[in-house]
């Protein structure tokens, strides 16, 4: 089918009813069905707990969101494991392949190349198969979230009337001058929630699963290397786990940080932008496009500034890496 589209644009140009309809299960309505109906769930359970006890909960939609993916894919799990199982067994493999190589008349693996290269070779194929379909599979349940929550956005401003949207904004120009309030959703909040933080649920599934497969191929990898090299090991591992593990955390807390800073001055920038372009007709008449335009060009400043603290930062945590 792709081809049958790769041989169509060689011939023509590509026209959007040439493309397949979206699957019905990456639909913004399916998917937005199923927000609404794990929300409900979480609300209901929220009820049940607060009625049977004293201490107040508040409903958490990153709670229901994290229960679901271990429901949905939960089967993403045993193929992880067959995946750590297999690198270990890999790494085991090629330092017995390189064994082998010696001629040495005690050296008990001598004349089994073939079988630790045949090793090799199937521990790569399982690796392979492995990284490939919990891609896959995590990613497009990713962009399934990304969906249900940006169609949760746009059904919600839909039913908001004029007036509620008049007063949100009026209660995040009372928040940025530090009037306490308890909401805050001015156009540019929302603007950001849509573009910028659903993308997030895209990394997020693709290594929520090495929160607990990390610290289990950790143990295994000081287990193993304890029993073939030795306490040389365990000091060097241990190193790695004093300094590289706090210094990922810090990078992780400034990224954090920087990433809400971001957020901030975009917000301001895109509601300064909305409010140019629903008064252009007064901006105009009054003369203000100048104005307009060297605070847009300010805020943005300060915005790629930030942008590029933050893109150094995570080139010091790729190097690192």
């Amino acid at each position: 089918r792709c081809g049958f589209r790769v041989n169509s644009g060689d011939r023509a140009p590509i026209e959007e009813g040439d493309l397949p309809d979206v699957l019905e299960q990456d639909s913004s309505e399916r998917n937005l069905q199923w927000f609404h109906r794990i929300w409900e769930a979480e609300k209901s359970r929220v009820a049940r707990r607060n009625g049977s006890t004293s201490k107040q909960e508040r409903p958490s939609l990153q709670r229901a969101i994290a229960v679901d993916f271990m429901k949905s894919l939960w089967y993403v799990q045993p193929l992880m494991l067959c995946s750590s199982a297999a690198r270990l067994v890999q790494a085991l493999a090629l330092g017995l392949l390189l064994e082998s190589f010696e001629t040495s008349e005690h050296n008990p693996q001598a004349g089994k190349g073939y079988l630790w290269s045949g090793v090799l070779v199937v521990s790569g194929f399982v690796v392979l198969m492995e990284h490939h379909h919990v891609f896959f599979y995590t990613w497009r349940r990713g962009m399934q979230y990304r969906i249900a929550c940006v169609a949760a956005i746009y059904d919600k401003s839909l039913r908001l009337s004029s007036c509620a949207s008049v007063e949100l904004g009026a209660t995040a120009r009372r928040n940025q001058k530090g009037v306490s309030s308890s909401s805050n959703a001015s156009s540019g909040n929302v603007v950001n929630i849509a573009t910028n933080d659903v993308e997030r649920f895209l990394l997020a599934t693709l290594f929520a699963s090495y929160i607990w497969w990390a610290p289990i191929q950790s143990v295994a990898i000081l287990i193993i290397g304890f029993i073939n090299v030795g306490w040389s090991f365990v000091a060097g591992f241990g190193m790695l786990c004093v300094i590289f593990a706090p210094l990922q955390v810090w990078l992780g807390n400034r990224f954090a940080k920087m990433r809400s800073k971001i957020a901030a001055v975009t917000d301001e920038r895109v509601t300064l932008v909305s409010q140019a372009v629903s008064g252009v007709r007064v901006m105009k008449m009054s003369g203000w496009e100048d104005k307009f335009n060297a605070r847009i060009a300010s805020i943005r400043e300060r915005e790629c500034r930030q942008i590029e603290r933050v893109n150094l930062y995570r080139a010091l945590n790729e190097s690192i890496f």
